[in-house]
């Protein structure tokens, strides 16, 4: 290993003259001692040969690595539609410019006036009498600029039971008797409010995934209202929602969503809008709109056009099952120095990302 490693200056069999073994002249050099040394000559020759396979190794491995960075990085680059930021900057300014504004909301009463005013008109731009309904199109609402609402606005609200995770001062408790304490799902409250004839019921199972916010992790269930395609019947249901949340208890809530879905005709892009307003104890409102773009994925076999990203995809994932393997063997042979170094957990956290990743990409 010695002499693979600094070849120009090697002690072989405790001999005191260092020997030139690879350069120019290395075999003359090695001839006179072999005289004195037998079997020294064919020892150079094989850790020459050794040195030559595995430069050769080295190179061949970086040059596999270099293609398999080029086509993970088309594969992924080839997700992202170059008009997509065009589209989010546009769903965030209809969204969040207006009156009410986005910013300004900082109340139940606000919230509404806010879906009420900026969010009915970015999605009811072309209007819909009582007894009119949106074009057969795909079971989608125009919204103008060839942008349609797909499905149906979500309102949703989570609200807490009094008294829990809050405690009052004895001084105070004469006075004040009921509490609010900040979000957990221990003290989520789910009873019903409203009018006899209406009002609010909890859904128990919502669509989605539970939301990290700023201030608490929310589920994706509680307290749900939709807005219809229908202009008409939207102004009804808002009005009722409006009418029907004066029952509640403002300072129970702590949080409320806004959730649109918008499908570009033209881009054939989809786009997922959410609103959230986070309310601390101290009735301060926190706001967070988000817009992400995503380009609906039908990947088939027996699709043309598919083909080259499935054998691309195909190739990612053989590529990191060999990496996966050397690795593997690496670790086998190092034992304990192998997982000392950080390095090589990052090497399988990568390995375990790309594989992660190209099966959400196919699933």
């Amino acid at each position: 290993l010695k002499f693979l490693s600094c070849p120009n200056e090697a002690w072989l069999h405790g001999m005191t003259e260092p020997i030139v073994a690879i350069e120019d002249g290395a075999r003359s050099s090695v001839r006179r001692k072999a005289i004195v040394e037998p079997g020294l000559l064919d020892d150079a020759e094989n850790l020459a040969s050794v040195g030559r396979r595995i430069q050769i190794a080295q190179v061949v491995d970086g040059v596999a690595y270099l293609c398999f960075a080029a086509l993970f990085t088309f594969l992924t680059m080839g997700l992202w539609h170059p008009d997509a930021g065009s589209l989010q900057r546009h769903l965030m300014h209809e969204f969040s410019e207006g009156q009410p504004s986005f910013s300004n909301v900082g109340s139940a009463d606000q919230y509404f006036a806010y879906v009420n005013g900026t969010v009915m008109r970015a999605l009811y731009t072309n209007y819909y009498g009582v007894g009119d309904v949106p074009p057969p199109t795909f079971g989608v609402l125009p919204i103008g600029g060839g942008n349609y609402m797909s499905g149906a606005a979500q309102l949703r609200f989570l609200v807490v039971r009094p008294n829990e995770g809050c405690s009052l001062h004895d001084a105070y408790a004469s006075v004040y008797r009921v509490c609010y304490g900040p979000w957990s799902d221990d003290a989520e409250d789910v009873a019903p409010f409203g009018p006899p004839e209406g009002g609010w019921s909890h859904s128990a199972v919502g669509p989605g995934e539970p939301h990290s916010g700023e201030l608490a992790r929310y589920p994706s269930h509680g307290f749900i209202k939709l807005l219809p395609s229908n202009r008409t019947a939207a102004d009804e249901a808002m009005s009722s929602m409006k009418a029907e949340w004066s029952f509640a208890n403002e300072a129970s809530l702590r949080a409320a969503f806004l959730d649109v879905v918008v499908w570009n005709r033209e881009l054939d892009l989809l786009a997922s809008v959410r609103g959230v307003f986070e309310i601390d104890v101290t009735g301060n409102w926190i706001r967070n709109l988000e817009v992400l773009v995503v380009k609906p994925l039908d990947i088939r076999l027996d699709a043309e056009q598919d083909w080259p990203r499935y054998l691309g995809a195909t190739c990612v994932l053989i590529f990191a099952m060999v990496y996966a393997v050397q690795e593997f063997s690496e670790m086998c042979v190092s034992g304990g120095t192998y997982l000392r170094d950080g390095w090589n957990l990052v090497d399988w956290i990568n390995i375990a990302l790309i594989v992660a990743a190209t099966w959400i990409r196919f699933s």
